[in-house]
Formats: structure tokens, C-alpha cells, sequence
């Protein structure tokens, strides 16, 4: 979350959709930004789990699953290089 704050991109994790009075162009803009720096950051064999579009079509998806998976303090040394 600090990475995407110093970005302010923290909200695509945290809206499914983009929220009203949210220009869609830009919303789109910032999730495919915050995918690329999810895939940078997090061990790739961890990210191969949520690297499917079909199931996981948004960012927030794919947090929430990994969040599922790796939530725990434990967890989350081990979700980022």
C-alpha cells in the first residue's frame, strides 16, 4: 500500500469498480499502472495465482485474492521480493 500511496493509486485496491465522478479513462489508466507495479513487487510464483483475467478481471480482484491467500503478517514477508 505505501508503494501505490507514493503513486496515489491506493484506491484501485480498493473499489471493485470506478466510483461515480471518477473519469473511467483514468481509472483504467491507474489499475493497468498498479497491475504492472503488483507484478514488479510481488514473488512471481505468488502472482501466478491471480494472473488470470477471466477470473481475476480487475486489480481489486486480484488484491482481494491474494489478500485471502497471504493476509496474514506471516504471509505478506513472503508475498513481496
Amino acid at each position: 500500500m505505501a508503494i501505490l500511496g507514493i503513486h496515489e493509486a491506493q484506491d484501485v485496491l480498493r473499489f471493485n469498480t470506478c466510483p461515480t465522478g471518477t473519469d473511467a479513462d483514468e481509472w483504467g489508466t491507474v489499475a493497468h499502472h498498479v497491475q504492472m507495479l503488483l507484478q514488479l513487487y510481488i514473488c512471481p510464483d505468488l502472482f501466478s495465482v491471480v494472473n488470470n483475467d477471466t477470473l481475476y478481471p480487475t486489480v481489486y480482484n486480484k488484491w482481494v485474492c491474494l489478500g485471502t491467500i497471504h493476509g496474514s503478517e506471516s504471509g505478506s514477508t513472503v508475498v513481496f521480493n
